[in-house]
């Protein structure tokens, strides 16, 4: 869109005018004014409480500029850098100093041009005009360009960090940023010094609602001469490791589980397990144990300051078997997923081994495993690294991650509450709490009068003191009162990271969860994103094992979970964007948005206290049939199915884990081979969520994703759907969207 000079929009009923208000901080500053509520967006033409870039600056026509934005009168101002001004007087208190700031520093410059000053004395007195006025505040920022300059002169480069779209293709994800070579060591033999689980929990205290169990060594048959082969072999006993492994057995696969501890995990980790995955656990038969153990909730509220921004609720509707969120700590889940393993019978799990080398071939992946009686070598068709983000799989192939750490630091701390406290079982967000000012906090209920509390604390914090009780205390104390006793039961630190391999397969080798990819843990996206990998992979994986399907079908794994990751990755970025503003500027836009969203509706979509998990929609996968009728609704292919209430149950414990036709009403219907038939009624609550007319079909994959659907089903029809969800519609879109 261009315009002359003024352009208005409106949004609803709102008008917003885009303003070329003058020459100031460039030649076409605009400015964003809200007339009926007198708001006015100032851009870097108005500072407060910090010193306007100047470098490339219009010092002549800044003041006149500064003068048609106080004709306009706002009576709330969001300046460049520094802190929204919500009051008439505060406004014109910044349109005052800005100028006042521009007019003496111009006058300060062209007095040491025309004394023939050379450009580092001009430089410093810029600075000390700067400081005269703002070194409380501390941002010095006074002609800018020639700071860069002086980097510039010193061999430094500014480098922009990297980000991965929810576009980006994986050569372009590449090349965005720096590769971290802390990862990236070649060689298939592996340091065996590194700390491993044990003795990195032996730095925390045990927790004390609950007691981790110890699981015996057994020794394998390959010490004895015996075995030395596997189908699968699975890398990691962990979360995503142990849903791996019970996912294949439920299809018939067995496998083999190595892991260098012989426990669950210590403290809470992953406590956010949302509906998507809730549903995977039904599935594979844990779904009732997480309902009645884990805490359900489905509102969040975001606080700014000590006054509620607003609240959400993530399933208003009724009709779901399982809720928007569960609470639970993860070893609890880990310990079931133990135990329902071991009833399989098809899972061999070996604990106190550990993986020490790694060697790819063509047919398969040999590894050397390490174990308290001696080292053996076993030999796996297919390979799958749930070992976790220092996965020693990746190290050892010398895969090294793209992407982004942040530089600023979390404390995690649950707590064990003794009192009553005023909070609902429901997620709250605090942006600059008066309890925590200047930092953000996150609070959660877990079971066994747990609390979750994250604690913003800074690049600069050491994590190491940051973890001392004396530390620790003093800043739960003051947001809970002195009238709450509580103990501390796990305490972590931890920094923010966004980033993943390129590729998740590599031949006969597959990365899931963290060991593929990274995000920060606001919005419950890495534990449930790990959860959905092993989803995904397991009936694939089983059908190839079964000869159901090809290896074909294998490289729509890295076509559907990458896309999955980049989303993830992408609303990780924004979300730590916006909780840890980089700038002054960044700030006052976020504390300006939590200021408009206590009133105003289209505020509240523009925070980002991390959006919380949904399950990706494989809109681009190769297995699904695109529509050729038009739908008014529904989950289209590559959406996963929406539950709904039926007579005596709910509808996805009717779909299982193998292909389904789900059918709405009566009628023929053409039934194949290898497809298990389902109806429902053609009225109702199920045929309104998948806005299906009477006789609509629709073909469910064993994930229960939606793989094709029909209006009008024929046998013709219904058969190339289910060639191509086996991968052998098009194996070669599978292999180039990979």
């Amino acid at each position: 869109m261009t315009f002359a000079r003024e352009m208005t929009l409106w949004l609803g009923s709102r008008e917003v005018r885009i303003i070329h208000i003058g020459r100031a901080h460039t030649a076409g500053d605009t400015v964003v004014w809200l007339p009926k509520e007198r708001v006015l967006f100032a851009g870097d033409t108005v500072e407060f409480g910090a010193t306007p870039y100047c470098g490339d600056a219009h010092f002549r026509d800044w003041p006149a500029t500064l003068a048609a934005i106080r004709a306009l009168g706002p009576e709330a101002l969001v300046p460049g850098r520094g802190r929204a001004l919500t009051t008439g007087s505060d406004s014109r208190l910044a349109i005052e100093g800005t100028e006042a700031f521009v007019t003496r520093l111009f006058a300060l410059v062209r007095a040491y041009a025309e004394r023939g000053a050379s450009l580092k004395e001009t430089y410093d007195a810029a600075m000390r005009c700067a400081a005269a006025r703002f070194r409380a505040v501390g941002h010095l920022r006074a002609l800018h360009a020639v700071q860069r300059l002086a980097r510039l002169r010193r061999g430094d480069r500014d480098r922009p960090p990297a980000r991965l779209d929810g576009r980006a293709r994986p050569r372009a994800v590449a090349r965005a940023g720096r590769r971290d070579h802390s990862e990236d060591r070649r060689g298939a033999r592996l340091k065996t010094g590194r700390l491993r689980g044990q003795e990195r929990r032996k730095r925390n205290a045990m927790p004390t609602t609950y007691t981790n169990p110890r699981f015996p060594f057994r020794r394998p048959p390959e010490l004895d001469g015996k075995g030395g082969s596997a189908r699968v072999v699975i890398v990691g006993a962990g979360l995503v490791g142990l849903t791996l492994a019970l996912d294949l057995a439920r299809h018939g696969i067995a496998s083999v589980v190595v892991d260098d501890d012989d426990t669950v995990s210590f403290g809470s980790r992953a406590i956010c397990f949302a509906k998507r995955s809730l549903e995977i656990y039904d599935r594979l038969g844990l779904g009732h144990k997480l309902l009645e153990k884990g805490i359900t909730w489905k509102v969040g509220k975001v606080f700014f300051g000590s006054s509620l921004a607003y609240a959400f609720d993530l399933l208003p509707e009724d009709g779901h078997r399982m809720p928007a969120f569960v609470n639970l700590q993860q070893y609890y889940l880990e310990e079931w997923l133990v135990e329902a393993c071991a009833e399989t019978g098809l899972v061999d799990l070996r604990w106190k081994s550990r993986v020490v080398s790694v060697d790819p071939r063509a047919d398969g992946v040999r590894l050397g495993v390490e174990t308290p009686e001696g080292a053996y070598v076993l030999e796996a068709e297919w390979l799958a690294a749930c070992d976790g983000a220092r996965s020693t799989v990746r190290e050892a192939l010398g895969l090294p991650f793209v992407g982004q750490v942040f530089r600023d630091r979390f404390l995690i701390a649950d707590v064990v509450l003794k009192s009553d406290v005023p909070f609902p079982t429901e997620r709250w967000f605090w942006f600059d709490p008066p309890f925590h000012p200047g930092q953000s906090v996150l609070l959660h209920k877990q079971p066994d009068g747990v609390w979750r509390i994250d604690f913003q604390l800074g690049w600069e914090a050491d994590p190491e003191e940051e973890k001392r009780p004396e530390r620790v205390v003093p800043r739960i104390r003051a947001m809970l009162g002195p009238n709450v006793a509580f103990e501390l039961e796990w305490v972590s630190v931890y920094t923010f990271r966004c980033r993943r391999l390129e590729r998740f397969r590599h031949g006969r080798i597959f990365f899931v969860g963290n060991s593929a990819h990274q995000v920060s843990p606001f919005g419950a996206r890495g534990g449930n994103g790990g959860i959905q990998d092993a989803d995904n992979l397991a009936w694939k994986l089983a059908a190839v094992l079964k000869g159901t399907a090809s290896d074909a079908l294998l490289d729509s794994y890295d076509a559907e979970r990458i896309p999955a990751a980049d989303e993830n990755i992408l609303h990780s970025t924004r979300a730590t964007d916006f909780i840890t503003p980089k700038t002054e500027a960044a700030r006052a836009y976020r504390d300006a948005v939590l200021l408009l969203a206590r009133e105003h509706a289209f505020a509240r979509r523009m925070v980002n206290s991390g959006r919380l998990s949904l399950p990706h929609t494989y809109a681009a996968s190769p297995l699904s049939t695109p529509d050729s009728e038009a739908w008014e609704g529904g989950p289209a292919p590559g959406a996963p199915c929406v539950d709904a209430p039926l007579e005596g149950g709910f509808l996805l414990n009717r779909l299982g884990n193998e292909p389904v036709l789900l059918r709405f009403g009566g009628g023929a219907c053409p039934v194949l081979p290898g497809v298990r038939l389902v109806t429902v009624p053609a009225e109702g609550t199920a045929a309104e969520r998948y806005a299906a007319p009477s006789g609509a079909a629709y073909l469910v994959r064993p994930d229960q994703h939606v793989a094709a659907r029909f209006q009008t089903p024929t046998t013709d029809r219904i058969a190339a759907a289910l060639s191509r969800l086996w991968g052998a519609g098009d194996a070669a879109a599978a292999r180039e969207a990979a």
